[in-house]
């Protein structure tokens, strides 16, 4: 039987390149009800099963032919996760007060040096939440000070450098 007790963060998501469009569909469905669960393997389903998943719509209702063409765009999207799909798309709310309950990433802000030789200056890049607006501008300043020392220039204001 299918595995649905996989956690949403789970630190290896199948990708959904290794499902069929069909398959994903009917995985993600029958995790979510019980009324229709599929063995894993595809040589131990049934030919009520088989049918379903021919005719695009199974006993219980749910219209596989329907959502495949309205989630055309996600499933062609090799990044898209199994769980992204399952939980975000078909489940938002679900999603929603999940995403809501994990702790906030406190990632350093990554920092890019960009801008002519003789005056670098340094862009934040977007972090993932967690960093205060002060923090942010106490290592962007750092950054740009790294910048200047870097290459040889005087830092004479923050985010303007030039030749010494």
């Amino acid at each position: 039987m299918l595995n649905t007790e996989l956690p949403l963060n789970h630190p290896n998501p199948v990708p959904i390149e290794s499902y069929s469009n069909n398959r994903i569909l009917i995985e993600s469905y029958s995790s979510l009800s019980s009324t229709f669960p599929l063995p894993s393997k595809k040589s131990q389903w049934t030919s009520e099963q088989e049918n379903a998943v021919v005719s695009g719509v199974d006993k219980f209702g749910f219209d596989f032919a329907k959502i495949k063409s309205e989630n055309e765009d996600l499933l062609s999207n090799r990044n898209v996760t199994r769980m992204q799909f399952r939980y975000e798309k078909l489940e938002p709310q679900k999603y929603k007060e999940w995403k809501s309950k994990q702790p906030r990433a406190s990632n350093p802000v990554r920092v890019a040096v960009y801008g002519p030789k003789n005056k670098p200056r340094v862009r934040i890049k977007k972090g993932k939440g967690g960093v205060s607006a002060k923090e942010k501008t106490s290592r962007r300043d750092q950054g740009n000070k790294v910048a200047a020392e870097t290459m040889g220039l005087e830092d004479t204001k923050v985010g303007s450098f030039v030749s010494s």
